[in-house]
């Protein structure tokens, strides 16, 4: 059978909005995942689902299952989603581009602006404002880390979302989780942590072959998960000339072209707009844009296949877009607990979408729910469940009760 469209990491909400973007507009849509319990891949907008060996585990078999794949289908474009497809997708594009279509940047302007500490560089050379941020390479790196005013923030220079960063309010704190995370994600960087206050901005970017914006959209970031810096659990879309101006001055300067989301924050110290990091790939929001007529996606696939796409930055501003299931993960760290909770029943309301449940599309929250069934272990539990910073900053008041510790004392003592 063959396919218009193959698209990876089934399991996650921005494989869905791709996949039901496209598939709203009667392409064949593959779509695949590692794991049994997947949300796209049982979307009726899903026209064939796929399982195949984990990118995580071994890129090697992924790549051999996914070039057999490719060969037996005749699939015209190819979307990868996560980082570490799309670092696959663009590492191997000339092998993978003998047998389908894509629209990925090239490998030097995308791992630029995929590592931490090559975009920080970069961003500095041209005149944005960057947090005060050390490389750590070895033992004098770390001594450097004194120097900066506490509490920073360590993240893995490769893009590992939240579980890649941690804060940390003195220097012990610092050495004890630069060893976690090199062992689980490679070098790290470590910047100066904004306190809570100024506005998390994205600016999600499409940029074609002539390194041209076709579509520029701005968002702000509402509320998150986890509270101190994440993922959007609910966002608004926005203007910020500023932000918009900064994003795309970047991405020209490293000739990059594809989609990117550059992500900024104001410090609400010196009320001034600074570069935090880029995703250079889709992300968690895309449906916010999608839903207001800028689709990503479709546009990309296009691109893939050389068709033209008319520019567009053009939106309605202040609608917003929520992440449902993010919204549990939020009550577990949430500032107000009970107030939350009341906030989960507010579901419909004016200008308002859905980053993952769609009452015409229902059965990927049947299986999104099936999925979470595997967090009733607490090692599993403990690995999408960030663990909660002992900050000695003010983050809304501080956290009172901790769902996460409760459900964890709760089960390790009745479950022997």
């Amino acid at each position: 059978m063959d396919f218009d469209v193959f698209v990876p990491d089934g399991s996650t909400r921005i494989s869905l909005a791709v996949v039901r973007s496209l598939g709203r507009k009667g392409y064949r849509v593959a779509c695949g995942d590692d794991r049994l319990f997947s949300m796209s891949t049982h979307s009726k907008y899903c026209t064939k689902p796929f399982r195949y060996p984990s990118p995580s585990n071994s890129i090697k078999k992924y790549h051999d299952w996914l070039i057999d794949f490719l060969k037996k289908h005749n699939v015209k474009v190819y979307l990868p989603i996560l980082d570490i497809t799309t670092k696959h997708a663009v590492k191997n594009q000339e092998e993978i581009m003998k047998y389908t279509n894509m629209y990925v940047p090239d490998y030097d302007s995308y791992i630029s602006l995929f590592q931490k500490n090559r975009v920080s560089k970069i961003a500095k050379k041209i005149g944005l404002n960057i947090p005060n941020s050390i490389e750590i390479t070895d033992q004098k790196d770390l001594n450097k880390v004194k120097e900066l005013n506490f509490p920073v923030i360590i993240k893995a220079i490769e893009s590992a979302g939240g579980k890649g960063n941690r804060i940390c309010n003195d220097y012990g704190e610092v050495l004890g989780n630069y060893n976690y995370l090199k062992e689980m994600y490679g070098e790290c960087i470590v910047s100066e942590y904004f306190p809570p206050g100024g506005d998390s901005i994205g600016v999600s970017c499409l940029i074609d072959e002539n390194k041209d914006p076709v579509n520029v959209f701005c968002h702000k970031r509402l509320r998150q998960y986890p509270p101190e810096g994440g993922q959007s659990v609910l966002c608004k879309s926005y203007e910020h000339k500023e932000a918009k101006e900064a994003a795309i001055k970047l991405l020209k300067h490293v000739n990059y072209k594809g989609i990117a989301l550059v992500e900024f924050k104001i410090n609400p110290e010196d009320g001034k707009l600074y570069l935090i990091e880029v995703n250079t790939r889709f992300w968690g929001s895309i449906n916010l844009p999608i839903s207001l007529g800028m689709d990503f996606p479709h546009n990309v696939y296009k691109l893939a296949l050389g068709k033209k796409v008319k520019k567009n930055v053009n939106y309605d501003l202040g609608v917003m877009c929520r992440w449902y299931a993010g919204e549990f993960l939020y009550l577990l760290r949430a500032p107000n607990l009970f107030s939350h909770i009341k906030e989960l029943f507010r579901i419909n309301r004016p200008n308002l979408h859905y980053m993952d449940i769609d009452k015409r599309d229902i059965m990927p929250s049947v299986f999104r729910f099936l999925s979470l069934v595997y967090a009733l272990n607490p090692k599993i539990f403990n690995q999408f469940v960030l663990p909660k910073p002992q900050l000695k900053v003010n983050l809304n008041n501080s956290y009172k009760f901790s769902l996460s510790n409760f459900y964890k004392k709760f089960y390790l003592k009745y479950s022997k």
